[in-house]
């Protein structure tokens, strides 16, 4: 094979390589990709906290037997109740880099007043020792937003005007978190998906962390109930960070460039 055809091969190699890799990371890369919906009737794989164990109100439940991972109080919970009653369950795989940026969504139903049916990302501390995150919420018989907590304190909060959760009504929350880009849409169960999120916003605050689902009761409300709440169908779709986008094409670009100029 003489040299010009062998640059010519490479070059139309490397011209498609970068096609590739371009239309890789500026769209939503990689396939949705389902984490569990907890169809073997067990949470094998997530790690459970319960604010509520020792309480006289408590304990709590987590329970993933009726297919659905539902989480329950057998009492009302009190005002006084530590994070009003808050109970979650931290996916342990979302640790690996991989789940930093992307759009996770679940199916959530709330069954009582103010409970709340919330997908915490960049998740990182505890409820025992303090914790910073970003919560995309569903409460029942209110409605949806995000909130911003730093060592345990709330420090920005937000939400989607004019849509209301009914108590017993199954809905979508996808909540999306790339580089410092954050989003969150809803839409009912049976219709149709939102073309845009209804929030979508900056903010730079977290950069890690993991991801959990989480119950409590409505901090911003004096309800004293019960919490019962149910996740399902839980799914992860990674997005690259713009910044590692532009990185990984502008790499091969300028190996594209070497090359050419070799076979030149």
């Amino acid at each position: 094979m003489n040299a010009a055809l062998l640059c010519h091969g490479l070059r139309e190699i490397l011209l498609a390589v970068t096609l590739v890799a371009t239309a890789w990371t500026t769209a939503r890369a990689g396939t949705m990709m389902l984490i569990d919906d907890f169809n073997d009737g067990n949470d094998d794989g997530w790690t459970t906290v319960d604010t509520n164990e020792g309480e006289s109100w408590g304990p709590g439940s987590m329970d993933p037997t009726s297919f659905a991972y539902h989480f329950s109080t057998p009492q009302d919970v009190p005002l006084e109740a530590p994070y009003r009653g808050a109970m979650s369950s931290v996916w342990d795989q979302s640790s690996d880099p991989l789940y930093t940026n992307g759009l996770w969504r679940a199916k959530v139903r709330a069954d009582a007043v103010d409970s709340g049916a919330t997908i915490l990302l960049r998740y990182t501390g505890s409820l025992e020792t303090g914790f910073s995150l970003y919560a995309f919420s569903a409460f029942g018989g209110r409605g949806f937003g995000f909130n911003r907590y730093e060592d345990s304190f709330l420090t920005d909060s937000m939400e989607i005007p004019g849509v209301a959760v009914g108590l017993g009504e199954e809905w979508w929350i996808e909540a999306g978190a790339v580089g410092d880009q954050l989003s969150m849409k809803v839409w009912r169960d049976g219709e149709p998906e939102p073309t845009q999120p209804q929030l979508a916003f900056t903010d730079a605050t977290l950069p890690v962390g993991r991801f959990a689902l989480q119950t409590n009761i409505n901090f911003a409300s004096d309800t004293v109930g019960p919490i019962n709440t149910t996740f399902d169908d839980v799914y992860f779709t990674p997005v690259p960070e713009p910044s590692t986008a532009l990185m990984t094409t502008g790499l091969i670009g300028m190996l594209l460039g070497l090359r050419w100029r070799r076979c030149r």
